[in-house]
């Protein structure tokens, strides 16, 4: 090997540190962040007392790791030479991502979910500190409330992709019996919200009904979280169903099909958060979807209020499309100190009022810590709900 050529070798690994080293603080040679990674440590300011103490070095070192050059090239190549050499999802993320059979993507805390553990797992949103016999209480009182105030009220149910797609989670992942006992879970809170009067939408068993008679119909996308539009139309039907005050003429929605395109955006979200240089192998032909009443509801669309997950971002939009929603308030993932930021006179002046989650055995702490919040912020609703507790007693 030509002595000129050797040289070159060995100088190469220390140019490429060199280069990284002198682009680190203006990015000219890379650019492109991380997707579901936040920039949060700041360049500390230097002093001889943190420099002694050891301070100084370590929140610099934690600064100058986010600001790395290249450093967005190099997660994506390291991701990517796992995946394709080990078929494994090595992001770290949030919530962990695991991938299942036909390249389908799942988040961890699904899958705790699909085995009935999620509340040992801590995992977000977090339960109720109520038992379930209190929280179904809590919302059946919250019913009567909306109901007494002439509102439209609803809990729907949206169904979890490792329940609907169970045949693609890796067995490694599913605990003996955890599956059966999440689903008696759930079916015995529909039991008890429906022996209370609850209106209630199950989107799981519309999902299951749906998968059961065509396994191939675009509920999901493999690298997503979310359910698509259209399978949301879907759902979306049922809750134009249970408008009881808005829709006395029992309109219907119509989920009219459209031209597939291949998944972006929300529907890739899983799929971008692994930060591979290429995600196609989780991207599926998906439909558009046009949502359309059979008939004008009476007085115009609605005001609505949703508080939930971020899937009530897709049912929103088909609702709102239709004709159903003239205006959504959404608060997703609502805990209790965020109850300063809320507009309350906007949140109780609504006309439908939508409480969403997923399939669980149980509420989690956004739906009954909002149910409180409202109390405390909304004399009407607060006087509405004594009085609905007082009418129960009786």
């Amino acid at each position: 090997m030509p002595r000129l050529l050797k040289l070159l070798l060995l100088l190469l690994p220390i140019l490429g540190l060199l280069a990284v080293a002198l682009d680190t603080p203006y990015h000219v040679l890379g650019g492109g962040e991380l997707f579901g990674v936040s920039r949060t440590a700041e360049r500390p300011p230097f002093t001889w007392s943190g420099f002694w103490s050891g301070r100084f070095q370590a929140d610099f070192e934690a600064w100058l790791e986010q600001q790395l050059s290249l450093k967005a090239a190099m997660v994506r190549t390291d991701n990517t030479l796992n995946w394709r050499l080990f078929h494994d999802i090595s992001a770290h993320t949030g919530i962990p991502i695991v991938v299942g059979k036909e390249n389908t993507l799942f988040e961890m805390n699904y899958i705790n979910n699909h085995n009935g553990v999620s509340e040992l797992k801590g995992d977000p949103p977090p339960r109720s500190p109520y038992s379930v016999a209190e929280q179904t209480r809590l919302v059946a009182r919250a019913a009567r409330a909306f109901r007494a105030l002439d509102i439209d009220f609803m809990v729907l149910f949206y169904p979890v992709k490792t329940a609907i797609w169970s045949h693609r989670v890796d067995p490694s992942y599913v605990l003996p019996g955890g599956p059966e006992r999440a689903d008696e879970g759930y079916r015995e809170l529909l039991a008890g919200l429906r022996a209370a009067k609850v209106p209630v939408v199950d989107g799981a068993a519309e999902f299951s009904k749906l998968f059961a008679q065509d396994p191939a119909w675009p509920l999901y996308n493999r690298g997503g979280t979310h359910w698509t539009d259209l399978g949301a139309c879907q759902v979306a039907k049922l809750a134009v169903g249970k408008l009881r005050l808005a829709n006395p003429r029992k309109s219907k929605l119509r989920c009219r099909r459209g031209r597939e395109h291949l998944a972006s955006g929300g529907d890739t979200d899983l799929a971008q958060l692994i930060n591979v240089w290429d995600y196609s192998d989780f991207l599926d032909p998906i439909p558009s979807v046009s949502a359309r009443l059979s008939k004008p509801l009476p007085g115009g669309p609605r005001t609505a209020l949703i508080v939930g997950t971020s899937y009530s971002q897709h049912l929103a939009h088909e609702l709102t499309e239709a004709g159903v929603f003239r205006h959504v308030y959404r608060l997703p993932y609502y805990r209790h100190d965020r109850a300063p930021e809320i507009d309350w006179s906007r949140a109780a002046s609504r006309q439908v009022v939508i409480f969403e989650q997923w399939e669980w055995s149980y509420f989690t702490a956004n739906i009954t810590e909002f149910v409180e919040d409202l109390a405390l912020n909304d004399p009407r609703f607060a006087s509405a709900l004594q009085a609905a507790g007082s009418t129960r007693k009786r």
